[in-house]
């Protein structure tokens, strides 16, 4: 989700962008009813979207990317670079209230950055046996 919201922020601003990604399409992991409508956006915008390549040098003018399954170089132009790497997980307040709380539980984004569905799924199981 990082990669292409931030792409999507950049190219509305006017911004060339390009994505490279090392997974075999850009938004791989979005949930399937956000992919459609994200991946529309950065067309429309012109940004450049290219898969199954991971960036190996990045320069002042210009990324060298590896093909991810071929080990082929390619290099792309660039002024700027961008890392979007994603989300960490958040746990402290439940670290912060341990101990004050009869029934605590970390779920979602507190335990690793993945999916709602995931979030939705174990708050689920946690309601149903508390």
């Amino acid at each position: 989700m990082a990669g292409p919201t931030t792409a999507d922020f950049l190219a509305a601003r006017g911004h060339a962008v390009t994505i490279l990604t090392p997974s075999y399409t850009v938004g791989e992991a979005l949930d399937d009813t956000l992919k459609p409508i994200i991946l529309e956006r950065l067309l429309t915008q012109g940004v450049r979207l290219v898969a199954l390549h991971r960036a190996i040098e990045i320069h002042p003018d210009r990324i060298v990317a590896q093909h991810t399954l071929t080990g082929e170089r390619a290099t792309f132009e660039a002024e700027s670079v961008v890392v979007a790497s994603g989300g960490r997980a958040n746990d402290s307040l439940f670290d912060t209230l341990r101990g004050r709380i009869a029934a605590l539980f970390v779920v979602g984004d507190a335990v690793a950055p993945r999916r709602v569905h995931d979030a939705v799924l174990e708050g689920t199981r946690v309601g149903r046996q508390v």
